[in-house]
């Protein structure tokens, strides 16, 4: 396969739109060989995958697109560290999303379940009980309207004088 087509399978498969869709220009600005694309984009069509069950849901799909390219924003050594980061960057994602979905006061004793639980299940039916706790979360209209409102914005600065510098650092500590 070629690497249009593994786009035009992820991009159809996550239904992402063209605008949003820039996973080409990440894995083109990220990875030199064709081989090495073809890798890369082969673990993630893997990865997507696990989530067909969900695949109507397409908040979720969103939220496993953004996982991606998060993850793609990573510099790994190997094409298998990239599908080891990819599912645990996903997973660690998902689960501190349902636990601000359900404001569960106890975040470090079920973070602990479930890092437990990545040591005794298996990729697919983690992802699947995963997903099935999650999808009344992506059902849930008020909170990806709230949601909607918190998303991760990048702010680049060129810092060319004094008062640039001050506000940057004003908002970072913010």
């Amino acid at each position: 396969m070629d690497l249009g087509s593994k786009y035009f399978e992820i991009k159809q498969f996550l239904s992402i739109s063209d605008e949003k869709f820039n996973l080409d220009q990440k894995i083109e600005n990220n990875f030199d060989s064709d081989n090495l694309k073809i890798e890369i984009l082969g673990k993630i069509v893997q990865f997507i995958y696990y989530f067909s069950m969900f695949k109507n849901i397409k908040p979720f799909m969103n939220s496993v697109y953004n996982c991606i390219e998060s993850t793609l924003d990573l510099r790994t050594e190997s094409v298998n560290d990239f599908k080891e980061l990819l599912i645990k960057n996903a997973l660690m994602r998902f689960i501190q999303d349902y636990i601000d979905y359900a404001q569960l006061t106890q975040k470090t004793q079920i973070l602990r379940l479930f890092s437990d639980s990545l040591d005794k299940l298996q990729i697919q039916p983690l992802i699947i009980n995963l997903g099935l706790l999650l999808k009344p979360m992506y059902q849930d209209q008020e909170y990806l309207d709230r949601a909607n409102k918190f998303q991760e914005v990048e702010i680049s600065y060129s810092l060319n004088d004094d008062i640039e510098i001050k506000i940057k650092d004003a908002i970072d500590k913010w």
